[in-house]
Parts: structure tokens; sequence; C-alpha cells
């Protein structure tokens, strides 16, 4: 016999112990399904409103092309009109203009007497 130790090739168990396996760490997937989720929505968001913008963008472009000649139109007849308002301002030639529109009074036209008066008894 030899007297050097035995040595055991085999580890104890026993017989109703189980070993679980570790749940692996899941950081770097997770982190990179974040990034691109994150990346889409802000690229698919980024196309709908800039889109949306441009057609608001173009639906009023050609509001302002419409209105750009009765816009004109209304100016000029603006500009007339103070012309002619600026031209006389007499009571006679507004009642004159007036009534050629069909404008109607709604008061007694205003008598003056001649002369001014500072104070009266």
């Amino acid at each position: 016999m030899n007297a050097s130790i035995a040595i055991r090739n085999r580890a104890r168990t026993h017989e109703n112990l189980r070993v679980k396996a570790r749940a692996k760490t899941q950081v770097l997937p997770m982190l990179v399904q974040g990034v691109v989720v994150f990346t889409l929505v802000f690229v698919i968001g980024n196309f709908a409103l800039t889109l949306v913008g441009q057609i608001l963008t173009e639906g009023q472009r050609t509001q302002v092309r419409a209105m750009t000649k009765p816009l004109a139109l209304a100016k000029e007849e603006d500009r007339l009109l103070k012309a002619a308002a600026t031209s006389d301002r007499s009571q006679e030639s507004l009642e004159e203009w007036a009534d050629q529109r069909g404008f109607q009074r709604k008061y007694a036209p205003v008598v003056r007497p001649e002369g001014t008066y500072v104070a009266e008894r």
C-alpha cells in the first residue's frame, strides 16, 4: 500500500440540490433597442411634422396669391376715395356725395348762424 493521500476525481454532490443557470444581464441589448426605437420615432415624427408644415405653408401661399389681385383693387379704390375726400371737404360736397351713394340722414342738417359769438345772454 501506498502511504500517499487518495485524491478524489469527483466532487461531492447532493441529490436534491439543483444549480440554476444565472440570468445574463441584458443591459447592452436593451440599451441598443431603446436607442433604435427612439431614433425611429424621432425620424418618423420629424418627417411627418415637416410634411404637415410644408402642406400648410403651400396652402397659405396659394391663399396669398389668390388675394393679391383683390387686395390691389381695394388699395386702388381706397386711394381714390381718400383723394376724393381730401379734394373737397365742404358740407355741400359731402352731402352731395352721400346723396349720390344712397346714404340717408338721421338728423336734419345743422344750420349755423352767420358770425361768431363768444357769449350769449
